[in-house]
């Protein structure tokens, strides 16, 4: 399972998102913040990193290279499968802000 797709596509709705400059940073928020994109993008390659986690994991079992705990196989592909359902949710919850936005008028 690759979320290349999700990647280029939320990649492609927070190239437009910029940070905010140094003027607009409030009191009391360091200027090394990320900005939502970036966060963003963070939180995908930690998707990512569980996925390709348990991947590993199920191809190790199948082939018999470890004596691996199966609790241990079983909670790798549930923690993959919640962060993949929680991204999910979240992209759609950004995707019909944006389309709310645009239906606003000026």
């Amino acid at each position: 399972m690759s979320i290349d797709a999700i990647n280029r596509g939320l990649r492609g709705i927070t190239e437009g998102i910029k940070g905010p400059s140094t003027e607009d940073i409030p009191p009391g928020r360091s200027e090394g913040a990320t900005s939502f994109g970036e966060m963003l993008q963070n939180a995908v390659k930690q998707v990512n990193t569980l996925d390709q986690d348990a991947e590993m994991k199920v191809a190790d079992t199948v082939a018999g290279k470890g004596a691996g705990n199966p609790h241990e196989l079983i909670v790798s592909l549930e923690k993959a499968d919640v962060a993949f359902e929680l991204m999910n949710k979240v992209r759609q919850q950004l995707v019909r802000t944006y389309e709310e936005i645009m239906r606003t008028q000026v």
